[in-house]
């Protein structure tokens, strides 16, 4: 059995109306993609699927956290990851998909939203990996680290412009 089977919807079977379905990730869940830009989580994942005569709707809400090192401190933190996706399913043909929209053969019985689920979660990660830690029970932050950083200590630095490689060429008589 497929680690990602259990994320299949058996879409003919289903009437026309919204049906929901939640679904958890885990960490076997990224294990089951190539390449993957995470490698641990535990997430749930909400569907609201709209089914229509034409087309469906699928609203995706992801809720969890990651471990990664804090951006900030090195810190090794858990990030907390929340967002949303809608995406639109078409009958076509052709097979294929773009950002919003996914084309899915018209005899399709089974979709596997595995994928649209990975994305969203790869999406919804914030760009510099840090959050608000001190109102933790137990904050990971780095304070050593983070002191460096925030130090005020500036005595190797001085106001005056760097020496010149040409101010001991100055006053110099060339004449001679």
């Amino acid at each position: 059995m497929n680690a990602l089977d259990h994320f299949s919807i058996p879409y003919k079977g289903l009437g026309i109306g919204l049906h929901q379905f939640t679904f958890e990730v885990d960490n076997s869940f990224f294990a089951a993609f190539d390449d993957a830009v995470l490698s641990n989580g535990v997430f749930v994942a909400k569907l609201d699927l709209d089914k229509r005569s034409d087309h469906s709707i699928m609203n995706f809400q992801i809720a969890g956290h990651t471990n990664t090192n804090c951006d900030r401190c090195l810190a090794d933190i858990d990030l907390p990851v929340e967002g949303s996706y809608t995406l639109h399913l078409k009958f076509s043909e052709e097979v294929s998909e773009d950002d919003e929209i996914v084309f899915v053969h018209p005899d399709v019985s089974i979709i596997n939203v595995a994928k649209y689920i990975y994305d969203v979660i790869g999406v919804s990660l914030p760009m510099t990996k840090v959050y608000d830690c001190e109102n933790d029970e137990e904050p990971r932050c780095n304070n050593k680290v983070l002191g460096l950083l925030e130090s005020d200590d500036k005595s190797d630095i001085s106001d005056d412009p760097p020496p010149s490689p040409w101010d001991q060429l100055k006053g110099m008589d060339f004449d001679k």
